[in-house]
């Protein structure tokens, strides 16, 4: 999120972080991606935790990562939970707009705090199904995440500051980009 203003209404909505310490606890310039608490995994050997594939280090890199559910990181980070382990969905490949931009981590069973909500997943083709309406276009969408302050103040190109703050804001829908067609594995 780019600006937008302190978040109260969304704790299910999370940070990934790098454990930078070594030690299992998340802190501030670890911060790597927003994300969101999805439920319990089909099996409920694990709490799924989803973002963005492009998020993902290296596999086997030996990168432990953790998240936190804490809205306000300006004074240390509460609540690490180590992950178990990161999946990137298979054929992503850093393109812009890459339909298979996607990630999880599975967190341990019961580790996400008590009461904390589970994002609503659209259905398949949920946006494409409002485009073909006339009722994407325009629509208003709440954004969610850890993101940076821009600053115009100073002379030079835009400065931006980052508080580790779980901000929202919305976001006017213009529309789709076009897709790049799924590549098959040769």
């Amino acid at each position: 999120v780019w600006g937008g203003q302190e978040d109260l209404t969304h704790p299910g909505v999370g940070a990934m972080y790098i454990d930078v310490m070594g030690n299992g606890v998340a802190v501030p310039r670890g911060l790597v991606c927003s994300g969101a608490y999805a439920g319990p995994s089909k099996n409920g050997a694990n709490d799924v935790f989803l973002t963005a594939g492009h998020c993902m280090p290296p596999a086997g890199s030996g990168i432990d990562l953790l998240v936190s559910f804490d809205r306000d990181g300006r004074n240390g980070v509460s609540g690490s939970i180590a992950v178990s382990s990161f999946h990137q969905m298979p054929g992503f490949g850093h393109d812009l707009g890459d339909i298979r931009d996607l990630g999880i981590l599975l967190l341990p069973a019961g580790s996400v705090p008590a009461g904390t909500p589970a994002v609503q997943l659209p259905p398949a083709g949920y946006l494409d199904a409002l485009k073909e309406s006339g009722a994407l276009k325009f629509r208003l969408a709440d954004i969610v995440g850890y993101g940076v302050i821009p600053s115009w103040d100073p002379a030079g190109p835009t400065q931006f500051a980052f508080d580790g703050v779980r901000r929202s804001g919305t976001t006017v829908i213009t529309g789709l980009a076009p897709v790049t067609p799924i590549r098959k594995a040769q």
